[in-house]
């Protein structure tokens, strides 16, 4: 007679406690029992490495960005007066200055934005065949924009609800996960395509400057490849082909490309698809773009000495400042290229905008969004334990989306 395979059946004994060979069953258990805690702890260990780091990296650029921006002060004398004052980016909070008008307003528009996107998914997912409702949507979207304010290291927005939608549709997990890496692609293709338009109708490429004439090319360039290589991609000639497979096969960057090709492929029978999606994807970067430009009105609208980008120019310095949202950090590179680009473009187009002023509306722009996150909080009470088990699907994986490694479970 031979050892059962199962551990819960048991093997058949010669005594109540050994087998065959003389050991206790539980004794062949011990080591992987031994094992599973230590890569269980290996991997929370290198979560919180990886925390700690991201949360002290981001901390200190802000930090930084903050204390030059309270440093960037002006002395003038105000018309009709003898007396000199002094003004600074921050101004505002002791002068009370804050236009709240348009501060509620530039809020609005970044809401709006967020919604766009959350409507954007449902319909790319909703194109694949997956019954899910655009209330639904609506809610995992939200829940998503809140974990998405958490650094990296804390499970991002984009793997909570591949998941969620997979817990609730497990028969179409794959397309669940194109769907969102197809809507962060978008994303993020758009904005280079956004800060091309901006830069055309305000007139920046025209300016003999060689700052904003090279935001102009990069915005044009990766405009142009974009929609070449998406096009070829989308060909199955060229996806099925020799040159794809070896693309996925480069070391470090393969996988991505990998799943670049994976998720195109559930959309190459539907291009017009994509460029639905990619027009919604325009109102979203717009909305967004036209919130950062409110928010600075109401910042510096009563400033005697900090002026403001006009609209086309805030556009081009938003968008092409948002696509560092790639890099892995909670906070830090918006803030820093916004502040770069605000005084650059403000310099190329003859408006007085000082170093700090982009850091300042960047940090604005984040309570805004904190405030937007509070509904995906909300949400998050309503149904917590099926985030916190998606969640908790989301630390098991070691790669984050691919989902079909996660567990068989339905909510």
């Amino acid at each position: 007679m031979s050892k059962s395979s199962r551990p819960d059946e048991g093997p058949t004994r010669l005594t109540p406690d050994s087998d065959s060979s003389g050991q206790s069953p539980a004794a062949d258990s011990e080591p992987q029992a031994a094992d599973q805690p230590s890569i269980g702890m290996l991997r929370r260990y290198k979560r919180f490495i990886l925390l700690a780091a991201n949360v002290g990296l981001s901390l200190g650029i802000v930090a930084a960005l903050v204390y030059q921006a309270v440093s960037t002060k002006v002395t003038y004398t105000p018309t009709g007066s003898t007396t000199e004052q002094t003004e600074s980016v921050v101004s505002f909070l002791t002068q009370g200055t804050i236009g709240w008008g348009f501060l509620i307003l530039g809020a609005v528009c970044c809401m709006l934005g967020a919604v766009l996107t959350f409507i954007r998914w449902w319909y790319l997912v909703w194109t694949l065949g997956i019954p899910l409702r655009l209330t639904d949507a609506l809610r995992m979207g939200f829940i998503g924009y809140l974990f998405n304010l958490a650094p990296a290291g804390v499970v991002g927005g984009d793997v909570i609800k591949s998941i969620l939608i997979a817990r609730k549709h497990p028969e179409h997990r794959t397309k669940s996960v194109a769907s969102v890496f197809i809507d962060r692609i978008i994303g993020l293709y758009i904005l280079f395509v956004v800060a091309l338009g901006a830069a055309i109708l305000s007139g920046l490429w025209k300016l003999d400057d060689p700052e904003t004439q090279a935001m102009f090319y990069v915005a044009m360039t990766v405009s142009a490849v974009g929609a070449v290589g998406i096009g070829l991609l989308m060909w199955p000639a060229v996806m099925d082909g020799k040159l794809v497979r070896k693309l996925e096969h480069i070391p470090r960057v393969g996988h991505i490309f990998e799943k670049v090709v994976e998720a195109l492929r559930q959309y190459r029978d539907q291009p017009m698809v994509l460029v639905v999606a990619a027009l919604i994807t325009v109102g979203v970067h717009t909305s967004v773009g036209t919130g950062i430009f409110l928010i600075a009105k109401s910042l510096y609208s009563e400033s005697a000495n900090f002026a403001t980008l006009p609209y086309g120019e805030t556009l081009l310095v938003f968008s092409l400042s948002a696509s560092t949202g790639a890099i892995p950090l909670a906070a830090g590179p918006f803030e820093t290229l916004l502040n770069v680009l605000y005084v650059s473009v403000g310099k190329a187009v003859g408006v007085a905008t000082a170093i700090g002023q982009g850091t300042i509306i960047a940090l604005m722009y984040r309570v805004c969004t904190i405030v937007i996150a509070t509904i995906g909080f909300v949400y998050y009470l309503v149904s917590r334990r099926e985030v916190v088990e998606a969640a908790h699907d989301a630390e098991e994986l070691d790669d984050p989306m691919a989902l079909d490694a996660a567990p068989e479970t339905t909510g």
